[in-house]
């Protein structure tokens, strides 16, 4: 009667602890977030190929550069920002989704940040800390991310791309914009356009000390410097982030 009663205890821990996982993810959304926690634009094509795991999760679409993502729609008319809200919301380590995003920028070519990007997220009910503490233990990118201002972040410093270079990965920030939500978990490619006069001439006695004093600068003040918006500093702030990003590249 005793091993019994311990039998059926056990039982009910498993089932308990099988209920809980449960209700941590929505069936297929663990193995979703894992391809889009990589920021990798390759998550659009994984997709394709394994979407019949997802179609529980929302409706999907083809996207222009290639593979596809949830079908969103532009809300907006003065916005480029694209929005898929679920119809239930999903359940992702226990934090409830519930909107996705989607905005692709044509750059005019021109200047430091005049290059093509990409964005695209999910909204949460839950703050950005919130948001972190609970996907950090799954997700090896997140646990990764530093925190930097009011954001936790997880970007790469600038990266070749042929004769292109990008800044890649991910921003956890406060976004009240969509219903319901708190914050919003988004990745990012931003093309960046770097002026060929500018690269092929020897730096000057002034970018020489700007650079020796940035390198003293602590690792996470060159990152905030380094990946803040280019697009909305003035010249020389612009010119100060790309200095920013050479002496985080020395420092490392």
């Amino acid at each position: 009667m005793f091993l019994h009663v311990i039998k059926i205890f056990i039982f009910s821990l498993l089932m308990t602890a099988f209920s809980v996982h449960a209700e941590e993810f929505t069936h297929g959304a663990k193995e979703l977030f894992q391809e889009f926690s990589t920021c990798q634009t390759s998550a659009f094509e994984f997709i394709s190929k394994n979407k019949e795991n997802y179609l529980s999760l929302g409706k999907f679409k083809e996207i222009s550069s290639g593979g596809e993502w949830f079908d969103t729609k532009q809300l907006n008319k003065d916005s480029s920002d694209e929005i898929y809200q679920f119809d239930k919301p999903i359940k992702i380590a226990g934090l409830t989704a519930v909107a996705v995003g989607y905005s692709f920028f044509k750059g005019d070519g021109k200047g430091y940040s005049g290059g093509d990007a990409t964005y695209w997220g999910f909204y949460f009910s839950e703050s950005p800390n919130q948001v972190f503490l609970a996907l950090r233990k799954y997700y090896p990118s997140v646990a990764a991310m530093v925190f930097l201002g009011d954001n936790y972040v997880n970007m790469k410093v600038l990266q070749r791309d042929g004769d292109k270079v990008y800044d890649q990965g991910s921003i956890i920030e406060s976004d009240t914009t969509q219903n319901g939500a708190k914050s919003y978990f988004n990745c990012s490619i931003q093309y960046k356009i770097l002026e060929k006069s500018n690269t092929q001439k020897p730096m000057s006695k002034e970018d020489e000390l700007l650079l020796n004093d940035l390198i003293k600068l602590e690792k996470s003040d060159l990152l905030k410097l380094c990946f803040e918006d280019a697009s909305k500093k003035s010249t020389a702030d612009i010119h100060k982030a790309g200095m920013a990003c050479s002496a985080l590249n020395k420092k490392r």
